[in-house]
């Protein structure tokens, strides 16, 4: 029987409240910040005074370093976009369209890969922790410990 407790239209919000507050406090916060540095007016090196002005505005707007690198940027994020989506479209139909019973395994194979760098850094806590590891052999060394830990 579903909890009664809470109105069924709150509770998705209840459950999405603390990625909200990560995304504010990591994301919107820090931009609003850059927003309202951005009107500030420079006076000297590492000088800045608030000043409601668009200067800095008008400077990114008009000067042509700052319009290629905008451009650049969003041209090579419209083509990772699009090549993403592309190459991660095939073995998604592919995966999705197969009459092989198991799928799970297709989506497997896939996935390894993404684990490899995880895999690494796993065992070379091995290297750190383990019997014959760092850590043993340095409370060995100090005298703290006889044997491995």
């Amino acid at each position: 029987m579903p909890d009664q407790s809470l109105p069924a239209d709150r509770r998705p919000w209840i459950l999405l409240s603390p990625a909200l507050v990560f995304i504010t406090a990591l994301v919107v916060v820090p931009m609003a910040f850059i927003l309202v540095y951005s009107f500030y007016e420079n006076i000297d090196l590492a000088q800045d005074v608030p000043a409601f002005q668009f200067g800095n505005w008008q400077e990114l707007l008009t000067d042509s370093y700052y319009r290629t690198a905008i451009w650049k940027t969003l041209r090579l994020s419209l083509i990772v976009t699009v090549l993403a989506a592309v190459l991660g479209y095939i073995p998604a139909y592919v995966i999705a369209m197969t009459r092989y019973r198991h799928k799970w395994l297709l989506l497997l194979l896939l996935i390894i890969p993404f684990w490899i760098s995880f895999i690494i850094r796993t065992l070379s806590w091995i290297h750190i922790f383990g019997n014959q590891g760092a850590l043993n052999g340095l409370l060995r060394l100090l005298g703290l410990t006889d044997a491995p830990l």
